[in-house]
């Protein structure tokens, strides 16, 4: 019998993924940051996540929270109890639709966002500081574009799957959301 030679054999295929590149950098950046705020502000990034968007909007609801951060609903509700049990967030019962509720920051949660913010700013100039102020833009302009495209994601995602069925795939479900 023949030996398998393809076994060893490489692959030609695609590695440098925008993809993959991105999500390399973003884990990067975020154990080090991750790192930083637990130091300097004894708060994760899951909950200064958080914490930057109540901050941001003063009596956002828990779903909208959950929106808009894009964390998943039990982790949310878990790092807002541990917020709330440090004394760091208010949660309040909505009074026109007691099912809803309401959020704010107390004074020292406040302090906690500010001084993260400072950090945050000092981490990301830093870290863009590689790039000239065109590239920042440029990158920070198609970042942009790529988040708002992927925000119709599920959508797309179901409409390319179903493509798949039938045809082989000529667009990414991202490009057939435009």
């Amino acid at each position: 019998m023949a030996k398998q030679n393809s076994l060893h054999a490489p692959v030609d295929i695609k590695l440098d993924y925008v993809t993959f590149k991105i999500d390399v950098v973003n884990e990067r950046a975020k154990g080090i940051a991750s790192q930083v705020y637990e130091q300097k502000v004894d708060l994760s990034l899951r909950e200064l996540r958080l914490m930057r968007f109540i901050a941001t909007q003063p009596g956002l609801t828990v779903s909208r929270l959950v929106e808009q951060t894009h964390i998943e609903k039990t982790l949310t509700s878990k790092s807002l109890a541990s917020l709330a049990g440090r004394k760091l967030i208010l949660r309040v019962i909505d009074p026109e639709d007691a099912r809803q509720t309401n959020l704010y920051l107390t004074a020292e949660g406040i302090g906690k966002v500010k001084a993260a913010d400072a950090i945050g700013r000092e981490m990301e100039a830093n870290m863009m500081s590689v790039l000239s102020e065109s590239e920042a833009r440029t990158l920070k302009q198609c970042l942009e574009k790529l988040y708002a495209l992927h925000e119709n994601a599920q959508h797309a995602t179901e409409t390319f799957l179903r493509s798949l069925a039938t045809d082989p795939p000529r667009q990414t479900p991202l490009t057939d959301a435009k």
